[in-house]
């Protein structure tokens, strides 16, 4: 009898956004990170305190400068290359890949005043476009996780020392171990090997091992 390879979800966290406040604020007593994407100045004390700061995902002064004179396409442009260049913005959303894969739920919470703004549709895209995560926005909108990002998450799951190498290598798809360019360009230098011939064939070897077993393998003697 041949043998499932079923390896594990590598997102088992949920990630979903409200935009009530007592939504969110229930959300927060049943265990959940609640991270408030909204100018934290206007909340009281108590309610500072039940939220993480998510201020760094709002539009910035210049985007919301546009919004005020309606250029709509400005302000979108705007947004959009400051989501896509601010390092505080990619280490944030880093966060959230981390905390998703070790199972937590995150709330994302809009509050209903900035919903005119529209920049949450323009975030949550940002999300699907970059990592992969469809956000769950109501009961008929299930949160996802668009696998064809896998190597993009797993990379970001390495860079933060939430798995090794090797869990690595057993989690990347079949298919991009398949191309050579790939292998050479993205897989062996996040493994933290030099391109030889000598290396390829050893990390093929190891990941074809792994999917055999079906398990994550970790050899006692690496190549470089």
């Amino acid at each position: 009898m041949m043998t499932m390879n079923c390896k594990p979800n590598l997102l088992s966290g949920q990630l979903i956004a409200v935009y009530n406040k007592m939504m969110a604020i229930d959300s927060r007593k049943n265990n959940c990170d609640v991270i408030y994407v909204g100018d934290m100045t206007g909340l009281n004390s108590y309610e500072a305190n039940l939220f993480i700061n998510g201020s760094i995902l709002i539009p910035n002064v210049r985007a919301m400068q546009y919004l005020v004179i309606d250029e709509k396409n400005s302000y979108r442009k705007e947004y959009l290359m400051q989501l896509n260049t601010d390092p505080n913005v990619s280490e944030y959303i880093e966060t959230i890949v981390c905390a998703l894969f070790k199972g937590k739920t995150i709330v994302l919470y809009v509050p209903e005043e900035a919903l005119e703004f529209n920049y949450h549709e323009i975030l949550f895209q940002f999300f699907r476009n970059v990592v992969g995560l469809n956000i769950q926005k109501g009961p008929n909108d299930p949160f996802y996780f668009d696998t064809s990002y896998t190597p993009q998450v797993l990379t970001i799951l390495l860079k933060y020392q939430m798995i090794d190498r090797w869990y690595y290598l057993y989690m990347m798809p079949e298919e991009l171990m398949n191309d050579i360019m790939f292998m050479r360009n993205i897989i062996l230098p996040s493994m933290g090997y030099n391109y030889t011939e000598e290396n390829i064939q050893f990390i093929i070897g190891v990941r074809k091992e792994m999917d055999k077993k079906n398990k994550v393998i970790r050899p006692a003697i690496t190549y470089y």
